[in-house]
């Protein structure tokens, strides 16, 4: 299996940049945070800055730094912020393990 999961643009719901300048991430405004959302197998899932664009508009995202984030587009559309944020934070310490 490889270390990069492709996943199609039709599979994309967004792509969000964010300030690191809360906790869990600490106080840095100055840095930010990239995350890819993407559906897959019907459930919603996160790549945190380790993500690239490839040539058919899809998308790479490193295995490590992806994670299953909601089981349905609701579940993730009425996600609270902070909630969202904490698995932005988990997601990306997970792939740095």
């Amino acid at each position: 299996m490889s270390d990069w999961l492709k996943v199609k643009a039709a599979d994309v719901v967004e792509l969000i940049e964010r300030r690191k300048d809360r906790l869990p991430w600490g106080y840095r405004p100055e840095e930010i945070y990239r995350c890819l959302i993407f559906q897959k197998d019907g459930r919603i899932f996160m790549t945190v800055d380790h993500f690239r664009r490839e040539e058919n508009g899809g998308y790479a995202c490193l295995r490590p730094y992806t994670a299953e984030i909601a089981e349905t587009m609701e579940d993730y559309r009425n996600m609270p912020d902070e909630a969202f944020v904490k698995k932005a934070y988990n997601t990306f310490m997970s792939g740095a393990r």
